[in-house]
């Protein structure tokens, strides 16, 4: 209706002000905003425009994936009512259809079916994995793929097996680094493929990998607390106590009260 020009105007001053100022209290806002912009622009039939904005979200912050597919309503189930752009099945099989060339709309829906998987409905985690490497599969150069790969394959694994906590990785150590090299080498900015990395090198025992990663994740998001907690832990853990408490500091400076 009427009111959406004035919307995509409010948010769009939103973004460019938060964009503006990308080390400033409200730099966290931004996948929000993001995500938000593509709702609107999906109910006013630019989907096009939808995609590009929901790439943005959850490349900038993969914890939007969850808050953007995985609320609405579990795959296949039926509901009563349909929201405006609720990224549900059906929407998301609409975009399928409209855009069967393009590796995010395969991606998104992947997603979907990742956040209704183990234990209680199994089959949705063999659809989010079909869906993601055929998201590969048309675009083998989208770094983002490849890190959502890896973060299929850790969620269909049970809590013990998910790292070998020795020095020797497995079969699942080594499958879940190649996906995370490949997303790092294809696209060297995605701060939550270096996360993901970090995280395996020091179950792995390899504390120098891991901070490396740690520090590389931070230069890229500088303003997420939660990266100086996860190196600040990791020092600590190694010995390096007055490295420890200085990420603590910044963790405590940079996480919202």
């Amino acid at each position: 209706g009427s009111r959406y020009p004035k919307l995509l105007d409010d948010i769009d001053n939103a973004i460019k002000y938060v964009s503006l100022t990308p080390h400033g209290d409200h730099i966290e806002s931004l996948p929000a905003l993001y995500g938000i912009r593509a709702k609107v622009e999906f109910d006013q039939g630019d989907h096009s425009k939808a995609i590009e904005d929901l790439e943005h979200a959850v490349r900038l912050d993969p914890r939007m994936a969850e808050r953007l597919f995985g609320t609405n309503v579990t795959p296949n189930e039926p509901k009563a009512t349909s929201p405006p752009c609720e990224w549900n099945t059906t929407v998301l099989d609409g975009l399928v259809k409209e855009f069967p060339k393009d590796y995010r709309v395969y991606l998104f829906r992947g997603l979907h079916y990742g956040f209704y998987g183990f234990p209680a409905h199994a089959e949705n985690y063999a659809a989010a994995r079909a869906d993601i490497q055929r998201a590969i599969a048309t675009n083998p150069k989208a770094g983002i793929g490849y890190y959502f790969l890896g973060q299929n394959i850790e969620a269909t694994l049970p809590p013990e097996e998910q790292f070998s906590h020795s020095r020797q990785p497995t079969e699942n150590d080594r499958r879940l680094l190649a996906a995370y090299d490949t997303a790092i080498a294809l696209d060297p900015e995605l701060a939550s493929a270096y996360r993901a990395r970090a995280n395996i090198h020091w179950y792995l025992k390899h504390p120098s990998l891991a901070i490396g990663d740690f520090t590389k994740a931070i230069a890229l998001h500088p303003e997420d607390g939660e990266l100086y907690n996860r190196r600040g832990l990791l020092y600590g853990e190694f010995g390096r106590y007055s490295l420890a408490v200085e990420d603590f500091g910044k963790a405590i400076e940079h996480t919202p009260p």
